[in-house]
């Protein structure tokens, strides 16, 4: 029998965020309540509703303005960046890095192809982020295996 314990809202947004992005990556719902149900240790029922509120809050993404979309997924990374950082886990301090790089190029593309943005020269460059990920790559104890 599985535990009831609630889990709490951070957590909660975790594994919707998990969700978020493996949807994202076009894995089938069977697979996402699969993986829900064996990480999570949760029934096929809580993981199809885990499931269905991440695919809300997907939809939602898509119809804010793209400075706010880009806003939270800054803001999310950040914060895993900081807790990897308070961790000691470098190497996902460097892969977070890289994805924040990765998320500021596209959001650098998007914002320049969008006429209401009105300022292009407020964006922030990825090259200091980059710069980051190779000096987490120097100053690890040992490069990832």
């Amino acid at each position: 029998m599985k535990s009831s314990q609630r889990v709490t809202r951070i957590e909660y947004q975790k594994r919707l965020d998990v969700l978020m992005a493996l949807c994202a990556r076009g894995l089938p719902s069977s697979q996402l309540i699969k993986i829900a149900c064996q990480e999570w240790g949760v029934s096929q029922r809580q993981a199809k509703r885990y499931l269905r509120k991440a695919r809300e809050q997907q939809s939602m993404l898509g119809t804010q303005p793209v400075e706010e979309r880009y806003s939270q997924l800054l803001l999310r990374l950040n914060y895993i960046y900081q807790q990897a950082i308070q961790l000691k886990d470098l190497e996902l301090a460097r892969r977070t890095a890289v994805d924040l790089a990765q998320l500021l190029r596209q959001q650098r593309k998007e914002l320049l192809h969008d006429s209401s943005f009105s300022s292009p020269s407020r964006l922030v460059e990825a090259d200091e982020l980059e710069a980051l990920v190779q000096s987490l790559a120097i100053d690890g104890e040992t490069e990832p295996e």
